[in-house]
């Protein structure tokens, strides 16, 4: 065991804690995205939500359909 082997031992170590590091990098960002993604897939829906109350209002509000035929609609919308 000359001091070939400590230069080699000494390093050795190295390459799997940088790999460890770069799953755990990775692990972190797959996760935050799917939470990230999972969040926005709620606010979406609200906002459809919100968007389809928005456009009846303003055919209402236009003339376009009855009130009996908003609070029919109003009322799948919700």
């Amino acid at each position: 065991m000359g001091p070939d082997y400590m230069w080699m031992g000494g390093f050795m170590w190295l390459f799997p804690m940088i790999i460890l590091v770069f799953l755990i990098i990775i692990g972190v960002l797959l996760y935050s995205r799917s939470a990230r993604h999972y969040s926005s897939d709620e606010r979406s829906s609200k906002t459809a939500e919100d968007s389809a109350l928005e456009i009846l209002k303003k055919r209402y509000a236009r003339g376009e359909i009855s009130r009996d035929e908003y609070e029919q609609i109003k009322k799948d919308i919700i």
